[in-house]
């Protein structure tokens, strides 16, 4: 099955339910854009053309420098979305893994390829301490997002950090949403993806902080 086919199955008995979620001046596009299948994958996510667009957006750092850019969305996580808004699908918690190898995310990406795809950082001698992945938490808003204020460095810094073990560095090239909290885990659903603008090469002791934010925006 097609994800355009997917997506309209999926909806199929849902329409119905984006009229009560929506801002009545988009309520009829929303409903018409996806019951047609009326969207297009973007680098900036998915656009419900001339409606909205479905972004995320990532901001890293380790104390000293900051970088930040944006994320592809899967198929996968589009589909899990549309599910638990539209269909049956209970809301999943949600968590960060990181990966080590320089490629680019998919937008075929699942939470079952993309473990060996990317080279997860699985280690707890050479990477962090924990056999699990980051909780995402998010705060109620417009924005989902567990970052601050974008006004300032400090600000930007996420809530939750690694603090790295390794004998000289490790070096993470990207980051993942996945509703599975096991490091290493190839369950559940991966949401979303992103390769670092720039390599982080972090030795013994540093501490890297995350922050996440997902936007469903005027297009």
């Amino acid at each position: 099955m097609s994800m355009r086919q997917r997506v309209q199955a999926i909806l199929r008995d849902g329409i119905q339910a984006v009229r009560n979620t929506v801002a009545s001046k988009h309520r009829a596009e929303f409903a018409r854009a996806l019951r047609d299948g009326d969207f297009e994958v973007t680098p900036g996510g998915i656009l419900l053309r001339g409606s909205a667009r479905l972004s995320g957006r990532w901001i890293a750092t380790d104390g000293n420098m900051v970088q930040e850019g944006h994320n592809l969305y899967t198929a996968q996580g589009l589909g899990d979305a549309l599910d638990v808004v539209f269909g049956a699908q209970a809301k999943r918690n949600w968590y960060i893994g990181f990966y080590a190898n320089a490629v680019n995310p998919a937008f075929n990406w699942t939470a079952a390829n993309w473990v060996a795809t990317a080279g997860e950082n699985t280690s707890t001698s050479e990477g962090w301490a924990g056999a699990n992945r980051l909780a995402y938490t998010v705060t109620g808003a417009a924005t989902v997002s567990n970052s601050e204020s974008r006004a300032s460095v400090t600000n930007n810094r996420a809530t939750t950090t690694i603090t790295v073990v390794a004998t000289t560095t490790i070096t993470l090239n990207g980051a993942a949403v996945c509703s599975a909290q096991a490091r290493g885990a190839t369950t559940g659903v991966l949401a979303s993806a992103m390769r670092f603008p720039y390599p982080w090469t972090l030795p013994n002791e540093a501490e890297f902080g995350w922050g996440y934010e997902l936007a469903f925006v005027d297009a």
